[in-house]
């Protein structure tokens, strides 16, 4: 919609075969992932830099550059995305559900620090909101409506 459609028109054009149902399941697993991490530069307030760092290539979306991810509090403009997204991913939530800190924190910092500390709450806290938000749209629409992406 960013400049009456430019981004979304490009992005449509660039998507060759890929069906509508097929793009929509790679931007809602980016968005979630984008939740997740609290990366907020994809979503720049400066017009020209919206959807930065995402391209198209061999039929998939590609997600370039998370280096504004992992921050020490929550990113309100991070939240504010997942209420937009009402279709996930099964597989996304299914392993999202199955991940524990004793499993990932080690591997995202290992040794972690006092601020490295505060980024995974604030990463455990962004798993919670999501699972609670696909937990509460499958209470309302059902669970076909809602993990419906694979």
């Amino acid at each position: 919609r960013v400049q009456n459609g430019r981004f979304y028109r490009g992005m449509l054009q660039e998507r060759e075969s890929m069906t509508t149902w097929a793009f929509a399941s790679q931007i809602s697993q980016m968005l979630v992932f984008d939740v997740l991490v609290s990366n907020w530069d994809r979503f720049s307030s400066v017009r020209e830099y919206y959807g930065a760092n995402t391209h198209y290539g061999q039929g998939r979306l590609i997600s370039l550059d998370n280096g504004a991810a992992f921050h020490t509090q929550r990113m309100l403009k991070v939240d504010a995305l997942l209420e937009k997204i009402e279709r996930f991913s099964r597989t996304q939530i299914t392993a999202l559900r199955a991940v524990e800190p004793q499993a990932l924190d080690d591997v995202l910092f290992p040794q972690a620090t006092a601020l490295e500390r505060q980024r995974l709450e604030v990463f455990w806290g962004q798993r919670a909101r999501i699972l609670a938000h696909v937990d509460a749209l499958v209470a309302r629409h059902g669970e076909q409506a809602v993990l419906c992406f694979d």
